[in-house]
């Protein structure tokens, strides 16, 4: 999350960005007491910067108390293993890849899972047209509970995202809600640098109150850019969007194999898992379906 949004003293937001801080993620899997000395910190900013970092690792030790039971599957033991449990509720997780690496079949293979949480609910958000009922979706109750909304500009998805506290009233037992993707109505440049951040600035705080006070699952997929030509692949949109995924799934292909990590995580996350596409949906490779000295997770 940005720390704009959670600090309010200047002085503070500015010696952390000075410092090259630029979300909570980085200074939770920082020493804080090393931030403290190193940024000269006066004891209003320290009582500031434990107050904000102990209030989220207190609510992160109540989510991973029942992530267990809450998390979403993505049907790949693999995947799930990056997050301990699978697609964590009342967070933001991005996925994020080049054309054809497998970021709709994951949403979608997620939208099906989610239906078999206690009766649950899917709000799927579709800005690029590619959404087809899965197969997997065959009877009229699961059908019903797979609620489809499609967005034709950037107007009409902040439009829809402003109008989600109604459309959770609606449907209460929703567990998850799935964009995709977040940057298909922003590749094109209608909109300037600035008035672009604002609209995924607004967007980034509303999917992350949605998803705290609903206890909730959001996932958005979103393409890749390079920073330099000659640079790899990142994903697009910026650090004003990023700040706001709390995790970020990053997939690729190698020649016939595809592969998984998360995107600046911790370096035990960092490392690839590979991970299949099948008939039935999303998959882990069977024995002779793995690349040689494949690293995956167990």
């Amino acid at each position: 999350m940005s720390l704009s949004h959670l600090l309010n003293l200047p002085s503070l937001q500015q010696k952390l960005r000075s410092a090259g801080y630029e979300s909570l993620e980085e200074i939770l899997s920082s020493n804080l007491t090393e931030i403290v000395q190193d940024l000269h910190l006066s004891s209003e900013e320290q009582k500031q910067i434990f107050r904000v970092v102990n209030t989220e690792r207190r609510e992160r030790e109540v989510v991973d108390q029942n992530e267990e039971f809450k998390s979403i599957s993505t049907h790949s033991r693999n995947i799930d293993a990056l997050f301990g449990h699978g697609i964590p509720p009342k967070r933001i997780t991005e996925i994020s890849g080049e054309s054809g690496s497998g970021k709709t079949q994951l949403c979608t293979q997620l939208a099906v899972n989610s239906l078999g949480l206690e009766t649950g609910e899917c709000i799927y958000i579709d800005t690029e047209g590619s959404f087809k009922v899965p197969e997997r979706v065959s009877n009229i109750q699961d059908l019903n509970r797979l609620h489809v909304f499609r967005a034709l500009n950037y107007t009409e998805l902040v439009a829809l995202i402003n109008q989600l506290p109604n459309i959770l009233e609606t449907y209460p037992d929703t567990k998850i809600i799935i964009i995709d993707s977040i940057a298909f109505h922003f590749r094109i440049n209608v909109l300037s640098k600035n008035e672009r951040n604002r609209m995924l600035d607004h967007i980034g705080s509303s999917l992350y109150k949605l998803a705290k006070q609903n206890n909730l699952a959001i996932v958005v997929s979103n393409n890749v850019t390079r920073e330099e030509e000659a640079s790899a692949w990142v994903p697009s949109l910026g650090s004003s969007w990023g700040n706001w995924c709390n995790h970020r799934l990053f997939l690729y292909r190698k020649r016939l194999y595809r592969y998984a990590y998360l995107y600046k995580s911790d370096p035990r996350a960092t490392r690839p898992v590979q991970f299949c596409i099948k008939g039935h949906g999303i998959a882990d490779p069977e024995e002779d379906e793995l690349e040689e000295d494949t690293i995956w997770a167990v």
